[in-house]
């Protein structure tokens, strides 16, 4: 119990008294919604699995012994806590020390506290040793010393020497890393971040360091045990009830626990392991990666002297990207190194500093006019110039605080700043020389070496494996081992501590825009007809709207589009669709009056009920089990290529040719719905109506739901003013048992909270039409407004409309969190032939206007470059 001490209530009621009262409340809404999340998605896995009603029983069952369980731990740590209390006075009473009171049995103890009948300390020192107590119904025996050894060896089952056991599984996944075996309070420091917490039975106090591993494994416990309960809550991989994981496994073995299979496999045992850490990841090709290595690791190595070097590993996922890691249990390779190297050597960071600005010009010039007999200088000077130095200024630019490196911290950081275009500038003519070597290979260009390129040739078999993957580790391309194995081979743990092991992908933006207001929400998501029939968590704050999908709504989302696969729901979507599109055309603004006002708003209401049963099958999600078959017989590449250049005729299968029509048949007919969609897509000239009707500002009548609204149309205010204020301040929609609920204050706070942790730091997305550009972000979300652009700006949005297409005409690129190639963006890229990358989920979200980024449509990717100062 030290662990909750005076101290530790102190610090956490300092921790408080810090948070504001909106965190204040969004925490204790945490505390209250917990039990009922957990019921909810308990209610919606009976759904979908439909259990047989004895199965039902046996999870009712389970629940109440495991609520048994808890109340019996609580009455147990609250004993503990007394009985520690208890010895403390006994011990001040007697003058026994503590130590030797906690191994008395209870008939001892009474003896020591009436008859002052105290164990001989030669006895304390061998039960300090060894205890073994034998109980039976009529008696109670104590040994220690050779007894209890003799009695502990004769019943104490040997475990056979093994590198792989099993247990039950808690929490299903796979997980590698180092064990650290955790018996007592002091052992929770040694657990580090992606480490494998190895225990007889977790205990509450061992939460902090289940937080920081990255699976866990236990002798003891079953489905409810705090490590199963923890391990499920936390998402992480959990086997316990294994019996032997802390006799067989030792602190620094290196484990791999497949919770799938409920195994742990150790790859070595007492052997020196090595951590490789996930820096991030990008698309890199493979010359970049060559030149990478050949700098960090020769290139150092000379400009300091042999004092230091990097040993950087890729991995190269064709999904992803290439994801770069570095050893960071390797003395040799420690960026102190490098600090300490520069803080004895400052004359000659000066040198190479003057030298790389030379360098750099050298380059820049030889980029201008490069060919691919050029390609040998290029390479040479990014791995012994230039790349190095950009190593050595991202380590010392890092360490502005540094009191004797201030000076040469400053230099390095603007010298980092000058050569991001550069690295830019090579990395494409990289690309140009590869498509001028191997005009009938473009697409393969990120997956050529070096010495190919130099050559002119490549095994096509090599090329083939490389694009399904590589590692490239010590100047080598590892193509046919899995990572599994090749970590194996090499005693390597990879890390990435980047990575949000809870709830990863657990929301996915659909749309994100200005304009709406709760009233228009309310009626989108009310209507369970439309959008209200699938679950979202919808977001809105400072006139900003965010529709996140659940993994619940994906299902429901993808169940609902697998209508658009039948010929005769298809042919009534587009004819409905026509219709509705000649519908919107004719609407025109209102003049309401206490007359018209009802009819005009029943009007309305069904209109905008039509609209969006009919919409939400032209959203990507709502597509994807259309673009499911389709990339079941074709790639990904050609599909867009078709979409982009219509280029069916490379599409022989009838069947999947009709579904490539029907798909880019839908686009076009998705924006003839954007077309004129503003006269009706608010409620504008309503809310004035019901805003002069009842002498409110106009905001606070957008902030109303419906039937607070149509209450308000007959002069009936039925909702109070302060919570239509603090609405504004932010609310969110939430589907609960199939009614859409509006909170606001705390319970914003949490949902906000809950899944900004779950958003993609990283910007890619899907090429709408390739290309790359380098521009100033401008970031717009407003449904109608049109905001200001440069020409050679690029434009982030969450989806682009008719009315943004002035703004499109002048940007270099665009990018959207929403949409699919089929898109209103991805279209009028194509019409106007601009780098465009839609499905980005995030763009909005990370980026800020006035960001410098390079703009990658061709591999889906955008860099920031420089980040604005505004």
């Amino acid at each position: 119990m030290d662990g909750l001490g005076v101290d530790f209530f102190k610090n956490r009621v300092e921790e408080y008294l810090n948070l504001t009262p909106l965190e204040v409340e969004s925490k204790i809404d945490q505390l209250e919604r917990g039990p009922g999340f957990v019921s909810e998605e308990k209610k919606q896995l009976l759904t979908t699995c439909a259990p047989t009603n004895k199965l039902r029983l046996y999870v009712e069952v389970n629940e109440m012994f495991a609520e048994m369980q808890d109340v019996r731990k609580s009455f147990v740590l609250i004993a503990n806590y007394y009985h520690k209390k208890f010895l403390e006075m006994v011990a001040v009473e007697t003058g026994q020390g503590l130590d030797n009171l906690w191994l008395y049995t209870y008939t001892e103890l009474i003896n020591a506290i009436n008859d002052r009948n105290f164990i001989s300390q030669n006895e304390i020192s061998k039960r300090k040793q060894i205890i073994v107590e034998v109980e039976s119904k009529d008696e109670q025996v104590v040994l220690s010393g050779d007894g209890a050894q003799f009695f502990h060896d004769h019943i104490h089952e040997e475990v056979t020497v093994t590198n792989r056991f099993s247990g039950l599984i808690a929490q299903a996944g796979v997980a590698r890393g180092i064990v650290k075996l955790v018996f007592k309070s002091e052992d929770i420091s040694k657990v580090e971040a992606g480490d494998i917490l190895v225990s007889s039975m977790t205990r509450p106090e061992m939460t902090t360091a289940m937080n920081r591993a990255a699976a866990f494994v236990t002798d003891e416990g079953g489905i409810t045990s705090h490590a199963a309960i923890i391990s499920r809550e936390l998402k992480k991989p959990c086997i316990i009830g294994t019996k032997i994981a802390t006799q067989v496994l030792k602190d620094g073995d290196l484990v791999e626990v497949d919770a799938d299979k409920g195994v742990v496999r150790i790859i070595n045992s007492g052997k020196k392991v090595r951590i490789f850490e996930k820096l991030f990841t990008r698309q890199y090709s493979l010359i970049t990666v060559e030149y990478w290595y050949k700098a960090e690791h020769d290139g150092l190595l000379t400009l300091t002297q042999g004092e230091f070097f990097f040993n950087p590993l890729f991995i190269c996922d064709p999904k992803t990207g290439v994801s770069v890691y570095y050893d960071v249990n390797n003395p040799a390779t420690d960026p102190k190194k490098l600090v300490e190297y520069f803080r004895n050597h400052k004359q000659r960071f000066w040198e190479i500093a003057e030298q790389y600005k030379k360098d750099c010009h050298k380059l820049e010039v030889l980029l201008e006019a490069a060919t691919v007999g050029d390609a040998i200088k290029i390479f040479e000077i990014m791995s012994k110039d230039i790349w190095p130095v950009i190593a050595v200024t991202i380590i010392l630019g890092a360490d502005t605080e540094n009191p004797d490196l201030k000076d040469i911290a400053k230099i390095a950081v603007q010298l980092r700043y000058d050569s991001d275009k550069l690295e830019v500038a090579v990395a494409l003519k990289f690309k140009e020389l590869l498509k001028e070597r191997f005009p009938e290979d473009v697409s393969e260009t990120d997956f050529i070496s070096y010495e190919e390129l130099l050559s002119g040739k490549f095994k096509d078999d090599e090329l083939s494996k490389r694009k399904l993957g590589y590692i490239y580790f010590e100047g080598k391309i590892q193509k046919e081992k899995g990572v599994s194995i090749f970590a194996d081979e090499l005693d390597i743990v990879f890390r990435d501590t980047n990575a949000n092991v809870n709830n990863s992908n657990e929301y996915d933006l659909q749309f994100s825009t200005s304009g709406y207001d709760i009233l228009l929400l309310d009626t989108i998501f009310n209507n369970k007809d439309s959008y209200g029939e699938v679950d979202y968590i919808v977001l809105y704050a400072d006139d900003i709207t965010n529709a996140y999908l659940s993994p619940l709504g994906f299902i429901e989302a993808r169940g609902i589009g697998k209508k658009l696969l039948d010929d005769d729901f298809f042919a009534e979507l587009i004819k409905t669709s026509e219709w509705l599109d000649e519908e919107l055309k004719k609407y025109n603004e209102l003049t309401l009056t206490d007359k018209n006002i009802h009819s005009e708003w029943n009007k309305r209401l069904e209109l905008n009920n039509k609209f969006g049963r009919l919409y939400r099958y032209y959203e990507p999600q709502f597509e994807q089990e259309l673009e499911k078959c389709i990339l079941g017989y074709i790639s990904e590449d050609l599909l867009a290529d078709v979409l982009t250049r219509s280029k069916f005729d490379e599409i022989t299968e009838p069947l999947v040719r009709k579904y490539v029509e029907r798909l880019d048949l839908m686009g076009k007919m998705k924006m003839r719905l954007h077309k004129d969609l503003e006269r009706f897509a608010t409620y504008a000239e309503f809310e004035k109506y019901v805003a002069e009707k009842n002498n409110l500002p106009i905001n606070i009548v957008g902030a109303m739901r419906i039937k607070e609204f149509e209450e308000a149309i007959n002069g009936h205010l039925v909702v109070d003013l302060e919570d239509l204020k603090k609405r504004l301040n932010g609310s969110v929609f939430v589907r609960e048992g199939g009614v859409w609920n509006l909170y606001f204050g705390g319970k914003f706070l949490f949902w906000k909270n809950e899944i900004q942790n779950t958003i993609r730091k990283e910007i890619r997305g899907n090429s709408a039409y390739p290309g790359t550009a380098i521009g100033r972000v401008v970031i717009h979300l407003s449904w109608t407004d049109v905001t200001e652009i440069k020409e050679g700006e690029v434009l982030v949005t969450g989806m682009t409309n008719p009315q943004m297409i002035p703004m499109l005409q002048k940007a270099s690129a665009i990018i959207t969190d929403e949409g699919g190639i089929t898109c209103h963006a991805a279209i009028i890229a194509r019409e106007l032939k601009k780098p465009c990358i839609v499905g980005t989920k995030s763009a909005t979200q990370i980026l800020k206007g006035g960001d410098l980024v390079e703009v990658d449509a061709s591999n889906g990717t955008v860099k920031i470059l420089e980040r604005s100062k505004k």
